[in-house]
């Protein structure tokens, strides 16, 4: 890993220096099976893998300034501020991909902070994402059929729950590789959809230089996918009232197969939130406008959570949306451990069978898809 960070940098020097700083971790940074590595002091470091968290006895920087000089070593390689009193938050992407964040101490109290997280080069395949249980087939095929219908979709749940994971499924196997795709995030973790998607321009919100003193924010980027002529979109993801007026502003313009990530703790709280958010932004607007406004924008609610006892990750719900409220098609039982759908009636449904793609509005014609 340590070789290709020095490729793929522009700045290779800089890079080896950060990469002999980052000695003590380097067998972490190196290990696949490792999905996240988190240092809540300079002494102290945990790992994921296979979606559970474990100590790692063994691993430490000689001090807290032997692992802030570390994490600045990698800010001036990413030629971003990094200062323990007047910048002292560093969350940026590195060259191969993955995901760096750390709070510098006296603001992170005990000790400076460092996450990395690994997003690996392997695009999952329907299939292995049902058979390692966070999806049945049915439900999956409900979903394609979604995306056939260029629904607007929100996918939700906590960090590290699988929304990306989802997400880069349901864009790699069922967007025509003709359309033109936009995706905007704040830091780009749909890196494997530019070998897939023959028009694929992603977007990155992020601080790209220190010599900046522009902040570039999501929303703005949102905004811009009106003047790209982009058949579909994908959002990562929605955090502030901005980035949700920006979001439905968007949608309000006639495009479809929108999707988008935000932060939530069930379908229908991932709604609330988006309701809470604009109405934040737009406080003038009654609360029955608010939810016209949501309720008649997004179609389709998919809900993920990670299983921390077992590190499995999971739908728990989708959702249809409509003016009446939150209807849950499917739902995971988690006292029988398994999915199981709880509505025969769906929306989506009727659409894909009045446009010829289904034979008719029933589940059972989901295998036909």
């Amino acid at each position: 890993m340590g070789n290709s960070l020095v490729e793929l940098s522009k700045h290779a020097q800089t890079w080896r220096i950060a990469i002999g700083k980052l000695a003590p971790i380097m067998p972490l940074i190196e290990d696949d099976s490792i999905t996240e590595i988190i240092l809540t002091r300079h002494n102290l470091a945990r790992v994921e893998r296979k979606g559970r968290l474990e100590t790692v006895d063994g691993v430490a920087f000689a001090s807290d300034e032997a692992l802030y000089e570390a994490v600045e070593q990698i800010a001036k390689s990413l030629q971003q501020k990094y200062d323990r009193y007047s910048s002292p938050i560093l969350d940026g992407r590195l060259p191969n991909g993955y995901r760096i964040h750390s709070v510098a101490y006296p603001y992170s109290v005990h000790g400076t902070t460092l996450n990395i997280r690994k997003f690996g080069a392997q695009l999952f395949t329907p299939d292995q994402l049902i058979d390692w249980g966070m999806f049945n087939a049915e439900m999956y095929a409900f979903m394609a059929l979604a995306m056939k219908l260029k629904a607007v979709m929100l996918l939700s749940g906590g960090t590290g729950s699988g929304k990306t994971s989802i997400l880069k499924v349901l864009a790699a196997h069922t967007i025509d590789p003709m359309e033109h795709v936009v995706s905007v995030e704040g830091t780009h973790e749909l890196q494997e959809l530019a070998t897939i998607l023959r028009d694929y321009t992603a977007l990155e919100a992020a601080n790209k230089s220190i010599e900046s003193e522009t902040k570039m924010n999501l929303h703005a980027f949102i905004a811009t996918i009106l003047r790209m002529r982009a058949d579909r979109a994908m959002i990562g993801e929605l955090r502030t009232p901005e980035d949700v007026d920006a979001y439905l502003n968007l949608l309000n313009s006639g495009h479809g197969g929108i999707l988008a990530t935000i932060h939530a703790n069930s379908a229908l709280d991932t709604v609330h939130r988006a309701e809470y958010l604009l109405l934040s932004y737009k406080p003038n607007l009654n609360m029955e406008s608010v939810r016209n406004v949501v309720r008649s924008n997004i179609e389709l609610v998919i809900y993920v959570e990670r299983d921390y006892a077992t590190g499995v990750r999971r739908v728990i719900e989708i959702a249809e949306v409509t003016a009446e409220g939150v209807h849950v098609i499917y739902r995971y039982n988690r006292k029988m451990q398994r999915h199981e759908r709880i509505s025969d009636a769906s929306a989506m449904l009727g659409r894909a069978a009045e446009r010829g793609l289904i034979p008719s509005a029933k589940f059972a014609d989901l295998g036909r898809v």
